[in-house]
């Protein structure tokens, strides 16, 4: 009792095992108390013979699913104690356990459990997993073409969460045809709420045939499909009828052209999703359409709108642009979408992150004349897959006034053009700098500039910059004084970067950069980074818990100038070890004389091997010589 992380009373421990039987001749008792990680009395499939045991108490043992996968021999028992006077029996001690273990069961990981293959397409008693709420089933190379077979079915319509991943063979998930053939006369309702079905490569349908003339899966909530790419459609066009309480649609990297199945002879249809809120729809290349046949789309509680690489499919035809959700408060667009959008200025009141996706310049009439009117509450600006070389030029319009004070988060992503996010001579005091709380910039590789050199980001609290391989520096030192807010930094994989601050004033080094609320700072995966700052100048970190310095092989030293850190403690050099000496110039100092230790044995060892190959060559020539010199004299001793 009470060993929580038992899983087997007995372990096999012989490959030979197998073949003989085990015998317990005298055992009349055995309980098994609050085993919280006990799977079985044994991992084998050897015999197991009881010929006297009378008593067995099985209690608080939750992950019990069975007795032993060989046979086991107990003439004399005819009864299983769980506890609480509740005495069970059903046929014999396997069958019993596993009823048990089916009718408590609330969570099953069925990759868990592979004996229960023959369980599964076999005859399933009714009572069994009637209980059952979430089930994920991951990598089960047991499973024919179809999950859940018609008799399997009949017993999950208590099931509330369901996710399938990574499954080879797997062609379909509901068998409906097979219910059919049953002739239901009642429909029956399923408790779902989220379905997600992730890397399933010959998923074909998720439902055989349309279920909804006998199973209702209104309840059904989220939806999440990814990497599916034999799956041409996700819902048949009578099951839509059902999807009242449909909240959340993702799909992602699919084959499907279309999200509802078109039918024969269809005519207009109506599609309403009353509680729809959330439609993201990424990488599907065969898209083309929501459904193929005329139709109209409602979604009125719509919030958010995200389509990306869709290129097929244009995601505002799916709406009457006066049907579109006045609630929606995410939205992608790109540039095919501008002229529809143009004029609608009670249509985007309450969207407040839009998504620029597939602009080949910058579109800076739209930014200055129509931004500030269309989406007056925008807070949050990510611009993505884009062909800009200046993101922000130099303007004088609305743009300086208006949009600007609303963004306070701007995300950059995937601009291979980029040189610039704002243009040199961009306005200083203008107020989407000095807005700005959240700056993200990733897979930039042009970019040269982060900002003009003496740009102040007043309220800017969070910096992340990634994989830009053309920034020799991050910010200057005017830029740095300016991050009094600055409460997080992340820099990686800017394998040009020297310095993070560069010196711009002949002045500077008399003055202190303060990052007041700088607390913690992430360097990774620079490899030519040679310090933080090239500069003489004090550094004073007073809110600085947490630093972290991972692979900047050429870094030699912190900053030459004073640094003051007074609650720093530690350095995270990566894998969970922790390196500290004195102070942080003192313990990257260490760092970088012990990566030129390494590598000066590492060298000193590759010379000698090389030496001693050498040595080991030259031998063998010697050797060779020697050799063609007694062949040569035997020869003439034999002429």
């Amino acid at each position: 009792m009470n060993c929580e992380k038992m899983l087997n009373i007995v372990k096999i421990n012989d490959e030979k095992a197998d073949q003989e039987d085990i015998i317990f001749e005298n055992l009349e008792i055995m309980e098994f108390l609050s085993l919280s990680s006990l799977r079985s009395f044994c991992n084998g499939n050897q015999t197991f013979i009881f010929p006297s045991l009378l008593w067995l108490t099985v209690k608080e043992c939750p992950q019990m699913g069975i007795f032993s996968s060989g046979v086991t021999v107990a003439p004399y028992l005819n009864e299983i104690d769980v506890g609480e006077g509740t005495i069970r029996w059903k046929d014999d001690i396997n069958t019993t356990i596993q009823h048990l273990f089916h009718e408590k069961l609330i969570y099953l990981a069925l990759s868990d459990y592979p004996e229960m293959k023959d369980l599964w397409y076999g005859q399933v008693d009714q009572n069994l997993f009637c209980n059952l709420k979430h089930l994920v089933v991951n990598k089960c190379d047991f499973l024919s073409h179809v999950l859940f077979p018609s008799n399997v079915m009949q017993v999950l319509y208590g099931l509330e969460e369901l996710e399938v991943t990574d499954c080879d063979s797997l062609e379909e998930v509901f068998d409906v045809k097979g219910m059919k053939s049953k002739d239901m006369l009642i429909k029956q309702s399923t408790q779902l709420k989220t379905l997600t079905l992730s890397n399933l490569p010959k998923l074909k349908n998720i439902w055989n045939e349309d279920p909804h003339e006998i199973i209702n899966f209104g309840n059904l909530c989220t939806l999440n499909v990814s990497t599916c790419q034999s799956l041409s459609y996700i819902f048949s066009l009578p099951l839509c009828e059902d999807l009242q309480h449909l909240e959340m649609l993702e799909i992602i990297y699919c084959g499907v052209e279309q999200i509802v199945a078109m039918e024969e002879g269809s005519m207009v249809h109506s599609f309403n999703f009353p509680k729809l809120n959330k439609l993201k729809l990424f990488c599907l290349t065969k898209l083309t359409s929501f459904y193929r046949g005329k139709h109209s789309l409602e979604c009125p509680s719509l919030k958010d709108l995200n389509v990306y690489r869709c290129d097929a499919f244009n995601h505002l035809d799916m709406f009457s642009i006066e049907k579109l959700s006045c609630n929606l408060e995410k939205l992608a667009i790109n540039c095919t979408d501008l002229l529809e959008i143009l004029n609608q200025e009670n249509i985007f009141q309450k969207v407040q992150t839009l998504y620029f996706h597939y602009f080949d310049e910058t579109p800076t009439t739209f930014l200055n004349e129509y931004f500030h009117t269309i989406f007056p509450n925008l807070d949050t600006f990510q611009v993505r897959d884009s062909y800009y070389e200046t993101l922000f030029p130099t303007t004088t319009g609305y743009l300086s006034m208006q949009i600007s004070k609303q963004i306070n988060f701007l995300m950059v992503f995937e601009l291979k053009m980029l040189k610039h996010i704002w243009q040199e001579d961009f306005p200083l005091d203008h107020p989407l700098l000095a807005n700005l709380h959240e700056l993200y910039v990733m897979n930039c590789p042009s970019l040269i500039s982060l900002a003009p050199s003496s740009t102040s980001f007043t309220n800017l609290t969070c910096l992340a910059v990634d994989n830009c391989n053309e920034l020799y520096y991050l910010i200057t030192s005017s830029t740095a004084k300016s991050l009094i807010q600055l409460a997080t930094l992340i820099i990686s994989n800017c394998e040009k970067m020297l310095d993070v601050v560069k010196i711009d004033d002949e002045k500077a080094d008399q003055e202190d950069i303060i990052f007041q609320n700088l607390g913690g700072m992430q360097l990774t995966s620079l490899s030519s980074l040679g310090s933080f700052c090239n500069g003489n100048q004090t550094l004073v970190f007073p809110s600085l818990t947490t630093l972290n310095v991972e692979e900047c092989p050429q870094m030699e030293i912190f900053s030459t100038g004073v640094i003051v850190a007074p609650y720093l403690t530690e350095i995270g050099v990566g894998e969970g070890i922790i390196r500290w000496k004195d102070d942080i110039n003192t313990t990257i100092q260490h760092l970088f004389q012990e990566k030129v230790h390494n590598i000066s044995n590492l060298n000193s060892f590759v010379k000698k091997k090389s030496n001693l190959n050498s040595y080991k060559h030259h031998n063998i020539y010697i050797h060779e010589l020697v050799f063609a010199f007694f062949c040569l004299i035997f020869l003439m001793y034999e002429s």
